[in-house]
């Protein structure tokens, strides 16, 4: 047996992946455990041939998604708000709130991807799954492992947080061969479990408030519309504003220079979306009058959609098409051609905008 658990940032997918491989290692006599942030990484990993594997990740990659459905792989999902999931990425592993905001997309993607094309078992952060045995014996079912009562009790008690609290405080003490080092030789984790020093949360909802402006309300813009990521549905809206998706680095960026008389700036990137039929709206408003624009979206280097940059009276421009998204992982990018502008602030009034509303899932 194969089980993927695919989940957000910070949506107790660890404690998922350790209560898997235990529910397996009891039940089916063992299980090897592949934690990757994708399968060609996970290869890599595989030190020995098993009867079961659990694989543990925030992306999957087409290629592994249609193999996985055809060889009956089963998925267990875990989701948060996004928004929470971005506050705790950056707030665990550091970061800007632009990359940690690429990073939720990309896996938002994976997600309602996977889930159309395998579904599984889904759990909700906000549930606290992870602090009651029950999330323990609905795995087992679902993975068709029968065990004692006592057992089920046995891995919650190895697995509750303030037990994995007490493991991660006492790391140090871990064989040699498990251990995670930093540069300067120090126990940050363990490659066994994949827990580490930064992996235990508050277990709270809703910090994403702490964000600084301008971000707070730009992350609250661009996943308000998601809600429960596994479940593709139409009427779930992603925004990608310049703020976090442009090609700037923030904050205090340097005056970014686009070549003069070239093929035009790049206003959007990264903006990663689930399989499906998307609308499509782009809108936002250019510092200076172009003379002559148009406004272009490119996937993996292929227009596959390009308009005329008409102008309000306000200033404002946008276009609006349908696209089929087929692959997850190729990104949409932006431009305006033919336009040549000095300095470009993504924070100034009328930032492009796109917006994508699903109109109709994959299947």
């Amino acid at each position: 047996m194969i089980v993927y658990a695919l989940g957000l940032h910070g949506s107790a997918s660890t404690w998922l992946y350790n209560v898997i491989r235990s529910v397996l290692d009891r039940g089916l006599g063992g299980a090897e455990g592949v934690a990757s942030p994708n399968w060609a990484a996970a290869e890599t990993r595989l030190t020995r041939r098993a009867r079961n594997y659990v694989v543990k990740g925030h992306i999957i990659e087409p290629p592994t998604l249609w193999l996985a459905a055809a060889a009956g792989v089963r998925f267990v999902y875990s989701v948060r708000d996004p928004r929470d999931a971005a506050f705790s990425l950056m707030s665990r592993l550091g970061g800007s709130e632009a990359s940690c905001a690429v990073e939720i997309v990309r896996s938002i993607a994976s997600l309602g991807t996977a889930a159309a094309a395998c579904p599984g078992l889904a759990f909700a952060y906000e549930t606290r799954f992870f602090e009651s045995a029950e999330a323990i014996h609905r795995i087992a079912r679902f993975l068709d492992v029968d065990f004692r009562e006592e057992e089920a009790a046995g891995i919650f008690d190895k697995y509750r947080p303030e037990a994995v609290r007490r493991f991660v405080a006492t790391m140090d003490s871990i064989e040699p061969h498990r251990r995670i080092l930093d540069e300067a030789g120090r126990v940050v984790g363990d490659h066994v479990t994949m827990f580490n020093h930064r992996h235990i949360g508050t277990g709270e909802s809703g910090r994403w408030r702490e964000f600084r402006e301008p971000f707070r309300a730009a992350i609250d813009a661009a996943f308000s519309g998601v809600g429960d990521a596994t479940v593709l549905r139409p009427g779930m809206t992603l925004r990608f504003g310049e703020l976090l998706f442009s090609p700037l680095e923030l904050p205090d960026p340097d005056p970014y220079e686009p070549r003069r008389n070239g093929p035009g700036i790049q206003l959007l990137r990264h903006c990663f979306l689930p399989t499906g039929i998307w609308r499509i709206r782009l809108a936002g408003a250019l510092p200076l009058a172009p003379k002559k624009a148009a406004l272009m979206v490119t996937q993996s280097g292929r227009t596959i959609f390009e308009a005329p940059y008409r102008q309000d009276a306000t200033g404002m421009g946008a276009v609006e098409f349908v696209h089929e998204q087929r692959n997850h992982e190729h990104p949409l990018a932006a431009f305006v051609t033919d336009y040549d502008v000095g300095n470009q602030s993504p924070i100034r009034a009328g930032a492009f905008e796109m917006t994508a509303v699903c109109e109709r899932p994959p299947g």
